[in-house]
């Protein structure tokens, strides 16, 4: 018996010994994830890049299916899924839910983890996969909501321990303050960027424009008093003018027009694709539009006219 005890002191010992160096791997690897995305901040990483570096490296060490960055949108009430790495990601990815009564939403407004031990609180969508314990971490600057860090096992996993979920806060908080300094930073860049955007927009339009326009109407001037062969090949280039201004006002209106927030209309859309996919074509697409294309092309059919239009340029 008192070998037994002996063995039993022992090994007691050494099950507590291994349960806190587990821990504090975890804890060395929650700080050096936190470590890589401020380096990342720092560098020239994109936001969107960062934001994925985060569900990265959270889902290689931690037992979990599915990890994602939620961000609030600002419709009312409303969260954006940003970043999704794992299982059903694709699925994920991009989608908009309701804030209300979701874990996300808790954990944003309370600025506290919010766990749930079985993934029965989560909301049930046709675009999300099964999913079991989940964690959803704030992320905060100060008072205001960044989003949130979700992270969710599968159906009847372990669920998260008390340790784990401390760890997890620490290291949103961490993030947080990264976030926050990038987010500054996109938003001095945007703003230096809508200044320039401007500026040639409207050299562009009192200028360039207006020049054109007035040699066009001198060559009209032109033409009215030259012989018919010289006056069709005038008529010809007129008609080059004009389309030459067209293009312009396209370019003026898409540089008057950057990164706005709020629904994006349909020459949005159509100048993102061509944007997107020119580089990869030999010649570079031009765009004209003709007509109220933003009142008339709204909704399900602005998408579909975008989806064609990327069919059509990806088929060539």
């Amino acid at each position: 018996e008192e070998l037994v005890e002996a063995l039993a002191a022992t090994a007691g010992v050494a099950i507590d010994n291994a349960r806190l160096f587990d821990e504090a791997r975890q804890r060395e690897r929650w700080t050096t994830a936190a470590a890589e995305v401020s380096a990342a901040l720092v560098g020239d990483e994109t936001l969107e890049d960062v934001l994925t570096l985060i569900a990265d490296r959270v889902i290689a060490f931690v037992d979990a299916v599915l990890v994602s960055v939620v961000e609030p949108r600002s419709a009312p009430d409303t969260i954006h899924v940003a970043v999704a790495v794992g299982t059903g990601a694709a699925g994920v990815q991009g989608r908009d839910y309701r804030a209300d009564g979701s874990l996300a939403g808790r954990a944003m407004a309370t600025g506290s983890v919010i766990a749930d031990p079985t993934g029965a609180d989560l909301p049930a969508y046709d675009w999300a996969p099964a999913l079991g314990p989940t964690l959803a971490v704030p992320l905060r600057d100060g008072s205001t909501p960044l989003g949130a860090l979700m992270i969710s096992r599968g159906p009847g996993a372990r669920p998260f321990s008390e340790t784990e979920a401390e760890m997890a806060d620490e290291f949103g908080r961490q993030t947080s303050v990264a976030l926050a300094v990038a987010r500054g930073r996109k938003d001095r860049r945007l703003l230096e960027r809508a200044e320039d955007r401007g500026r040639i927009a409207r050299d562009l339009h009192d200028h360039v424009i207006q020049r054109l326009f007035a040699a066009g109407l001198s060559l009209q001037a032109t033409a009215e008093r030259a012989p018919e062969q010289v006056r069709e090949r005038i008529d010809a280039q007129v008609t080059i003018i004009d389309e030459a201004i067209g293009e312009i006002r396209t370019a003026v209106f898409a540089l008057g027009t950057p990164d706005r927030h709020g629904p994006r209309t349909a020459r949005d859309r159509l100048l993102d694709v061509v944007a997107e996919l020119g580089p990869a074509l030999s010649t570079a697409p031009r765009i004209a539009f003709a007509g109220p294309v933003d009142t008339v092309v709204t909704g399900d059919l602005a998408l579909d006219v975008a989806a064609v239009v990327r069919e059509s340029l990806a088929n060539v």
